[in-house]
């Protein structure tokens, strides 16, 4: 593989990077809306913009700033590195109002794209080199080419040192100027920048400004501080004032900082600044390795404002837990056990044995208690065999305080539980997210007289007709034996009572009658016991789904959402911060 094909596919990989980072930093800022700090998404937001515009602008050119305080020397580095007064230098200040990009490019697209890059960033004066003999051309508005202009070469000759195409260095207004319109300028170039070049001298090194500025650069933009002036100082002291340069760094900033020393009045070390340059304008990858640090950090900045991470949903057990806690609140198991008794006093009015079962609708029924009322026909239809008792109806908003307290309190435990350690905004509004209407539609799901009601057993009818069999043996027996004993007392003449295996008939009919009747009421009994623990668990089943259903549409559906939008806010961030 040629050192081009491994040069284009780093390139091309680095490129990919970039936007990959971009489009997981925008979902993280899109999810992360709603609680991020304001002026965490104003940063990103606006490092997001930048970034665009700087791929879509140029992906094959390099820019780098070179600022410094005023007297620091960093226009004559600039001269030094064109080879041309590009700059006016003075050690009065204001010296540079203006800045001023030098582009070494070839190409006319090249330098096409390179104005259209200069007139986003704002520069407007623009020195282009387009030939290895150093040629100059100075634009004033900015540059374009023509077929006319379009000039062979791949740089501008630095001693025996070429420039690659696509670099571009801009001499910035000092940063420490009287005037505040230069510092404006200054300042979103440097935050724009792919190489940051700091000018220092050995007397401004340990200025605040010199501090304050290095800790403000963004982390991810690749910096160079250069000591400038060496000349002025003898070759051990500048190698004492380098050192300490370097310990001042170290202790400013934990960013990768590269420091170097040169005389732009001597020329000493300028060529090695030159080669750094060269090399980034060589690889291309200055560019994106800046924007991937600039949206690396913001990544790291929005995990940085959720610490604690997340879930990846609300677990199937929390739902259920809350499900049980609404359910219990509601008194849901009390009213199944309502139905249970109900349906138990129901069965025993129509199974039971007929000379007693009348005893059981003396008795409240059990759901009257909970605010159930039986419709009328339904009370008519008890008189009727097989056709069961009318569904009940509880009146809505009879929940009382301790229900209703029960209630929020089962649901806000819900929330704090799924929503704690994350942050305090998203907190917030992971609250009132739930729907508030929720304790109305709680008591109308447990209020449905379809749900709470006793339903007829298919075995009532043939009990019925059972019952009435031997209560009417009972009666013909009975009346049977009467009949015989006042034909005794009168000594009426009567026929011989037949007799089977040597039991008068009429006393077998009689007791078949009682003792059959009394023997399937009890196996009656026993039938509506279990019909009656069916019933309470079909009105539980039924019941629970209700409230499950409420809860899941009030209640969990809207904190998912938040949870979700959380935890994609949180992988996003994870991704651009990789």
């Amino acid at each position: 593989m040629s050192i081009r094909t491994y040069d284009n596919k780093h390139k091309k990989r680095a490129n990919l990077e970039v936007k990959t980072r971009i489009e997981a930093l925008q979902e993280a800022v899109d999810a992360g809306r709603s609680w991020l700090d304001p002026e965490l998404l104003t940063r990103c937001e606006q490092r997001l913009v930048a970034a665009r515009h700087r791929v879509k602008l140029s992906l094959d050119h390099t820019v780098i700033v070179v600022a410094g305080t005023t007297g620091s020397g960093k226009s004559s580095l600039v001269n030094a590195l064109a080879q041309h007064d590009v700059s006016p230098v003075s050690a009065h200040r204001p010296t540079t109002s203006v800045p001023r990009a030098v582009v070494w490019d070839a190409t006319e697209e090249g330098r096409a794209d390179a104005g259209d890059l200069l007139d986003w960033l704002g520069v407007r004066e623009q020195h282009h080199f387009t030939g290895v003999d150093g040629q100059r051309r100075v634009v004033w508005p900015p540059w374009r080419p023509t077929p006319q202009t379009a000039e062979q070469g791949v740089g501008t000759v630095l001693g025996k040192r070429a420039f690659r195409r696509g670099l571009i260095v801009v001499d910035l207004p000092d940063v420490d100027s009287l005037a505040q319109e230069h510092r404006a300028i200054a300042d979103p170039l440097m935050a724009r920048a792919d190489v940051v070049v700091w000018v220092t001298d050995p007397q401004k090194y340990a200025d605040a400004t010199f501090h304050r500025r290095l800790q403000a650069l963004p982390h991810g933009t690749d910096i160079i501080v250069v000591l400038n002036h060496a000349d002025r100082l003898t070759e051990d002291d500048a190698q004492a004032c380098f050192a300490d340069v370097q310990r001042v760094v170290r202790q400013t900033t934990s960013a990768r900082v590269r420091v170097m020393m040169t005389s732009a009045v001597s020329g000493a070390g300028v060529r090695d600044v030159a080669a750094v340059l060269d090399l980034a304008a060589s690889r291309r990858a200055s560019m994106a390795a800046t924007l991937n640090g600039q949206l690396r950090e913001c990544g790291e900045e929005i995990l940085s404002a959720d610490p604690e991470g997340s879930g990846a949903a609300v677990s199937a057990a929390q739902v259920e837990e809350l499900i049980d806690d609404l359910a219990r609140a509601l008194g849901v198991d009390r009213i199944a056990d309502a139905v249970r008794r109900s349906a138990l006093r129901h069965s025993h009015a129509l199974t039971g044995w007929p000379l007693t079962s009348w005893v059981s609708t003396l008795r409240r029924d059990p759901l009257a208690a909970w605010g159930f009322v039986r419709h009328r026909d339904g009370e008519r239809s008890m008189a009727g065999v097989g056709r069961g008792v009318s569904p009940v109806q509880r009146p809505l908003g009879v929940l009382d305080a301790g229900v209703r307290a029960s209630i929020s309190m089962a649901i806000s435990d819900f929330v704090f539980d799924v929503s704690v350690g994350g942050p305090v905004r998203w907190r917030e509004q992971v609250g009132a997210a739930v729907d508030g209407g929720y304790v109305g539609a709680l008591d109308s799901a447990v209020s449905d007289g379809d749900v709470v009601s006793v339903q007829p057993a298919s075995w009532w009818g043939v009990a019925v007709w059972v019952h009435r069999v031997f209560l009417l043996a009972m009666v013909v027996g009975l009346g049977w034996l009467s009949f015989l004993a006042v034909a005794a007392y009168l000594r009426l003449d009567v026929p011989n009572t037949p007799a089977w295996m040597g039991f008068p008939i009429p006393t077998i009919v009689t007791v078949a009658g009682v003792l059959g009747g009394v023997m399937f009421a009890l196996l009656c009994r026993v039938l509506s016991m279990w019909y009656a623990q069916r019933e309470a668990r079909r009105v539980y089943r039924q019941l629970r789904s209700r409230v499950s259903g409420v809860v899941r549409v009030r209640v969990v559906e809207p904190v998912e959402l938040w949870v979700d939008q959380r935890e994609r806010c949180r992988v996003s961030a994870l991704v651009a911060a990789r």
